[in-house]
């Protein structure tokens, strides 16, 4: 599991910068908005609020053209279309061109009390529960992997990719943290806790992230590194193991 404070550690000591940047949701703001629709918000976001809720700057945590602007969410609040009480609308699309504008959810549902998983539909009509569709993570997974990609994967001037095929979900599960392994080989480490779907690791000016996608039991890992040569050698050792897997 991941917390808050994990992530926010994370970002202060990646870019102290951007830490100070950003503008948080005040408490009685939260606890209005949770009152008010009577449902109980998983930790890790409510500790987002507090510290970005209000503006993450250009960190877009769940996609380029969603906006997870708190103050404009509640807007729309008591939720209409949708079961309020057991969905909770984090981000909603804003390219209005798109012919399909789907909205990012909690599902409180299957919340344990510290995350929730996400899923997507559209807000505006009936509501139909065949068509919500499930994101492949936790709020908590998608803010590690979206927060190591800001702050550390994406700021290496080398990157590969090395992807595996779909297959049932328990073999990636084995082939996630079998990946961790062969990483664990070469020193990697974890920089943020390791998760179901989720793995961040550093190690010598190179990062990795692997990562599960639930509906297809893919497993992918991206890597990015300050030598090119190193970031070569890590891409064989990542082949090898997972014969099937290509590089891109």
């Amino acid at each position: 599991m991941i917390n808050w404070a994990d992530l926010e550690a994370f970002m202060a000591a990646r870019d102290p910068k951007y830490r100070e940047e950003v503008r948080g949701v005040p408490d009685g703001d939260i606890a209005a908005c949770e009152e008010g629709c009577a449902v109980i918000l998983p930790q890790i976001y409510v500790g987002f609020l507090g510290v970005m809720g209000a503006d993450c700057g250009a960190l877009r945590p769940f996609g380029p053209t969603q906006d997870c602007g708190f103050h404009g969410l509640v807007e729309d609040l008591p939720a209409r279309y949708y079961p309020g009480d057991r969905y909770f609308k984090v981000s909603r699309e804003g390219d209005m061109s798109r012919i399909t504008r789907l909205d990012t959810f909690l599902d409180l549902d299957r919340s344990d009390g510290a995350d929730a998983p996400l899923v997507q539909f559209e807000d505006g009509g009936e509501f139909a529960p065949e068509a919500v569709t499930e994101f492949r993570f936790t709020l908590g997974e998608q803010l590690a992997r979206n927060f190591f990609r800001a702050f550390e994967l994406n700021r290496r001037p080398h990157r590969k990719v090395v992807r595996g095929g779909s297959q049932p979900a328990a073999q990636g599960e084995r082939d996630l943290h079998a990946a961790v392994e062969v990483l664990g080989r070469s020193e990697f480490e974890p920089v943020l806790p390791l998760l179901p779907r989720v793995a961040c690791l550093g190690h010598r000016g190179a990062s990795a992230l692997v990562e599960l996608h639930a509906l297809s039991g893919a497993v992918s890992v991206h890597l990015g590194a300050e030598d090119m040569r190193a970031l070569g050698v890590v891409v064989e050792q990542i082949l090898a193991a997972f014969p099937d897997a290509v590089s891109a």
